[in-house]
C-alpha cells in the first residue's frame, strides 16, 4: 500500500488538544467516540497532499515535511483511543510489510522492493545505505559523540522505502523496549522524492535522512509528546549540522521571525521547526555537549525539557538560568540576516529573514503604545520595536519608559550610531514590570531596537504599554529638570514609593493648570487650577483622588500648562 502525508496535518492535530489528550477525552459516550473518528478523518484526508512537501502554506511559513511527531503522538497515546477511531491509521504505524529487497550495510538493513508503487531501485537503495552510514560517524563519531541508536533485537537500525506521495520526506516512528526508558524505532523514506518541491531528489534525501535518524537517536532518552517541541528543533538543527552545504533548514526561519512573540516550546506544525535557532544559540555560547546534557537530564527523571534546560545551565554557568539565556537568546536574533555583526551567530549573515518588529516608532511623543493581544510576548518569547530618531526635530534626547509585567526577564536597547563599529547594547533599568532609560546622543543614532522578553514565570501573554519622548539637551544628559520659559516642573523622587513631590517654579505671577494623567491619557487628578504666585510651589502626590493617596504602580504624567506653553515630566510608581 503506497503512504500519503500531508505535513500541514501536524499544524491541525496538535493545535486540537482533543485528539491528543490522555484517555479521559475519549470516553466511551458514542457522541465523543465519533468525535474522535471524525478528526482523525480529518487528518488522514490532510495526509493526501496535492503539492509538493515544504511549499508555503496558506500563512505564507512553509509547512514541516516530517509525520514524525504526528505519528509518534498518536501511537503513544493509542491505548485511550477507541481502535476504531485510528483502524485507519495502521498500516503507519507498524513496519511497513512486503518490502522483498534487502541492501545491509555494517549498521542499517535497508528494506526496499522494485514492483508497485513503492518501487525503488538498487542504486537507490545504495544512496540511502551510503548516507545512512555517513550520518552513523557524523552523529555518533568523536566530534559530537551522540549515543547510539538502541537495538531492536540485532545490531542494525532498520530503513524502509516506500511511496509517501507529496506530502512528506520521511518519519520516523518509536518502538517500546521492556524495563527501560529508552526507545528503539525505525525510519521509512521516501522512495522517490516526487514531491520534493524546491530541492532535488539527490539533496532531500540525506536532509530527510539527517532529520529522522536523529530522531531514532532522541528516542534512546526517551519519548513524551511534551518534548515534541525539542525534539524538531534539535533534529532541524542537526540536519544542518550534517549537511551544512545544503542548508535546507534556513528557510525554517521564517516561522520564528515571522512570530517571536509565541513561546519558545509551542509546537504548532511550524514554529518548532523555525525554533532550531536555539539549540544553534546553546551549542555557539556554550557547547554542543550543553544540547547533549539537556536531553540526559530530560532522560534521568520525571522532568519537564524547560525544567532540565534550567538545571543543566545553572550547573554549567554560575548566575546563568533558562531565563537569561532566553533572553541572551532574543538579543543575538537581533543580528540576523542583514542585521549580522559579526560578533554573535557564525553564520548570522547568512540567515535570510530578520525578525519582525511589531512597530517602527519615529515620531515622538509616544504615550502608551502597545501590541495587540496576538502579537504580545507569551512566556519565553520577546517583542522586537524599532525607533527611529525623527529628522524633522533638533531633539538629541531619548527617554523609554516601560510599564510592563513582573514576569519580564529583560529589556534591552539595541542602537545603531552612525559611523560606530558595533552597535551599542544596554540593559534598561527593570523594577517590577517598569523599565526606564535615558539616551543622549539620541540625533547620532541611524536606528535602534527595544528587545522585550517574557520570562518562563507566567502562563499568560505580557501586556506593556512603551512611553517615549525627545527633547533637546545642551549636555546630552538628562538631570531631571524641564524648564520651558523659566518654568521649572520636577518629580522627586523618581520612580516613588508611596508618594513623590512635585514641584513646579515660576518666574512671574500666571495662571497654570497641573494635572496628572495615566499612561493611556487619561486624566486622574487635577493638583492645581489658577493663578500662582512668582517662585518655587510643591504638592505631595501618592495617587488619584487625593494629594496624600496611594497609586497602584505603574507610568504617569503630571502636565503644567502656562499662557507661555506646556510641559511634562513621567512619573513611575513602584511597588
Amino acid at each position: 500500500m503506497g503512504r500519503v502525508f500531508s505535513t500541514k496535518a501536524l499544524a491541525v492535530i496538535l493545535a486540537c488538544a482533543g485528539l491528543l489528550a490522555p484517555a479521559a477525552v475519549y470516553s466511551t459516550e458514542p457522541d465523543e467516540q465519533a468525535a474522535a473518528r471524525n478528526l482523525v478523518q480529518d487528518a488522514l484526508q490532510l495526509f493526501h497532499a496535492d503539492s509538493p512537501a515544504g511549499l508555503p502554506s496558506e500563512e505564507g511559513v512553509r509547512s514541516p515535511r516530517s509525520a514524525t511527531i504526528l505519528l509518534n503522538e498518536i501511537k503513544d497515546l493509542s491505548h485511550g483511543l477507541d481502535p476504531s477511531a485510528i483502524a485507519e491509521l495502521e498500516d503507519y504505524l507498524q513496519r511497513p510489510a512486503q518490502l522483498d529487497q534487502l541492501h545491509e550495510t555494517v549498521h542499517f538493513s535497508i528494506h526496499y522492493t522494485t514492483a508497485g508503487a513503492d518501487r525503488a531501485t538498487a542504486e537507490q537503495a545504495k544512496r540511502v545505505a551510503d548516507a545512512c552510514e555517513y550520518l552513523w560517524g557524523f552523529y555518533h563519531g568523536e566530534q559530537h559523540g551522540w549515543p547510539q541508536v538502541l537495538s531492536d533485537g540485532d545490531s542494525k537500525t532498520d530503513v524502509y522505502l516506500c511511496d509517501l506521495g507529496w506530502g512528506v520526506y520521511a518519519y520516523a516512528l518509536h518502538e517500546d523496549l521492556v524495563g527501560v526508558r529508552g526507545k528503539t524505532g525505525f525510519i521509512v523514506v521516501e522512495n522517490d522524492f516526487a514531491g520534493a518541491g524546491e530541492l532535488s531528489a539527490d539533496l532531500a534525501l540525506p536532509i530527510a535522512l539527517a532529520h529522522e535518524y536523529f530522531h531514532l537517536i532522541q528516542f534512546t532518552y526517551g519519548y513524551d509528546p511534551g518534548a515534541n517541541w525539542f525534539m524538531e528543533q534539535t533534529a532541524t538543527w542537526m540536519e544542518g549540522e550534517a549537511y551544512s552545504e545544503i542548508n535546507d533548514h534556513f528557510r525554517y526561519l521564517e516561522a520564528l521571525a515571522a512570530s517571536p512573540n509565541r513561546r519558545l516550546d509551542l509546537s504548532d506544525g511550524a514554529h518548532e521547526y523555525g525554533t532550531w535557532l536555539w539549540p544553534r544559540f546553546l551549542a555557539e555560547r556554550w557547547t554542543e555537549s550543553c544540547v547533549r546534557d539537556i536531553w540526559t537530564a530530560w532522560s534521568a527523571g520525571e522532568t519537564s525539557m524547560l525544567a532540565a534546560t534550567d538545571a543543566v545551565l545553572r550547573g554549567g554557568d554560575p548566575g546563568m538560568t533558562l531565563d537569561a539565556a532566553h533572553l541572551e537568546w532574543a538579543v543575538w536574533n537581533a543580528f540576523l540576516g542583514e542585521n549580522d555583526d559579526g560578533r554573535h551567530y557564525k553564520e548570522g549573515a547568512a540567515y535570510p529573514f530578520a525578525m519582525e518588529c511589531e512597530a517602527v516608532l519615529s515620531r515622538f511623543p509616544v504615550e502608551g503604545w502597545h501590541p495587540p493581544v496576538r502579537r504580545q510576548p507569551e512566556p519565553l518569547a520577546a517583542n522586537y520595536i524599532e525607533l527611529r530618531p525623527d529628522a524633522s526635530s533638533a531633539d538629541n534626547q531619548l527617554t523609554i519608559e516601560l510599564n510592563g509585567c513582573p514576569s519580564l526577564s529583560g529589556v534591552i536597547f539595541i542602537g545603531w550610531q552612525t559611523g560606530a563599529n558595533e552597535p551599542l547594547i544596554e540593559p534598561l533599568v527593570v523594577t517590577a514590570g517598569l523599565a526606564q532609560m535615558v539616551v543622549p546622543e539620541w540625533d547620532t543614532y541611524e536606528r535602534a531596537w527595544l528587545v522585550i522578553a517574557q520570562g518562563s514565570q507566567s502562563s499568560t501573554c505580557c501586556s506593556y504599554r512603551l512611553g517615549l519622548s525627545t527633547r533637546y539637551s545642551s549636555a546630552g544628559i538628562d538631570d531631571g529638570t524641564h524648564s520651558l520659559s523659566g518654568i521649572e516642573l520636577t518629580g522627586q523622587p523618581n520612580p516613588f514609593d508611596p508618594r513623590t513631590t512635585i514641584s513646579f517654579s515660576l518666574p512671574e505671577a500666571m495662571p497654570i493648570s497641573l494635572r496628572i494623567y495615566d499612561a493611556q491619557g487619561r486624566l486622574l487628578d487635577s493638583l492645581a487650577e489658577g493663578t500662582h504666585s512668582a517662585g518655587r510651589h510643591a504638592i505631595r502626590w501618592g495617587g488619584p483622588g487625593s494629594a496624600a493617596g496611594s497609586s497602584e504602580a505603574g507610568l504617569y504624567f503630571c502636565e503644567i500648562r502656562t499662557p507661555h506653553g506646556s510641559e511634562r515630566v513621567r512619573l513611575v510608581r513602584v511597588r
